[in-house]
């Protein structure tokens, strides 16, 4: 997950404006829409990409809106504070705004980018874990900028999110193994490459890239 902060972001911040206690910041609709353009350009069918603002102290978001000369709409966000930015040509021509209404000083804040997929289960075959390996990896190179994306080294392999004491099961042609696992736990492409299955006992709450 690429954490980027607004006061050296390369989603550039255009104004940031301070009162007691709180501050608006206001990106560019832009820079989030080039991203977001890759995603879209290459459908992928099992993988999204995300932006969110890291809830920390100083970091509450109180409110968000997309913004241009001749209106400005509310933008749904989660507790979380990941935002749901809609994909859209009109406002990249129009120069619409992020605007971002955040307790504290934005100064300390960040603006999370992450790779994830877009409905986790708890059950997965070889074949959709290879689909995701190879989705995760090609949006990752997609995401880095010239000339890295020519260099682009291969993911590790997936990261799972998991709820407390989740149990897992791999199995293999030769047998199987179960153990349980809390919080992030990581299978290398070298594995899911030997895996006929992956089953877990709940739902993973993110799968997102294995990255150096």
């Amino acid at each position: 997950m690429q954490v980027m902060r607004f006061s050296a972001a390369a989603l550039l911040s255009l104004t940031v404006s301070t009162a007691v206690n709180a501050a608006e910041v206001s990106l560019r609709y832009e820079d989030f829409y080039s991203r977001m353009k890759l995603m879209y350009k290459n459908n992928y069918q099992l993988t999204e990409l995300t932006f969110s603002v890291p809830r920390q102290q100083d970091c509450i978001l109180e409110s968000a809106s997309i913004s241009t000369e001749r209106n400005s709409v509310p933008l749904l966000f989660t507790q979380a504070q990941r935002l749901y930015l809609p994909y859209d040509e009109e406002l990249k021509q129009q120069r619409a705004l992020v605007n971002l209404q955040l307790a504290g000083d934005a100064a300390h804040c960040g603006l999370a980018v992450q790779i994830r997929v877009r409905s986790p289960k708890a059950d997965y075959d070889h074949a959709t874990l290879e689909q995701l390996y190879r989705e995760m990896d090609d949006m990752q190179r997609a995401m880095k900028g010239f000339p890295m994306k020519y260099f682009h080294l291969a993911i590790k392999g997936l990261i799972f999110t998991l709820p407390k004491d989740t149990k897992v099961v791999l199995t293999r042609d030769k047998g199987y193994e179960d153990f349980r696992v809390s919080g992030e736990w990581s299978v290398s492409a070298a594995q899911i490459a030997q895996l006929r299955n992956l089953t877990l006992s709940a739902v993973p709450e993110v799968i997102s890239p294995w990255v150096e």
